[in-house]
């Protein structure tokens, strides 16, 4: 099943991994650093969207 929050995928191990490698190649293509947050600075929140990629045929391939 599709988790609706990052809370059950981390309850996951497939999601878990696809997430932590996810996080890993924002890091390391440096999309973005993690910083402390500002007080008195506006914050631009990100999310996760979950799916299933499929094949062809309709049947899964893997966890995005």
């Amino acid at each position: 099943p599709i988790p609706k929050n990052p809370k059950l995928a981390l309850s996951d191990p497939n999601w878990k991994s696809t997430m932590q490698d996810k996080y890993d190649a924002l890091i390391k293509n440096k999309t973005w650093d993690l910083v402390p947050r500002p007080s008195n600075d506006n914050i631009i929140h990100s999310m996760w969207i979950f799916q299933h990629k499929k094949n062809s045929d309709g049947s899964f391939e893997q966890h995005i």
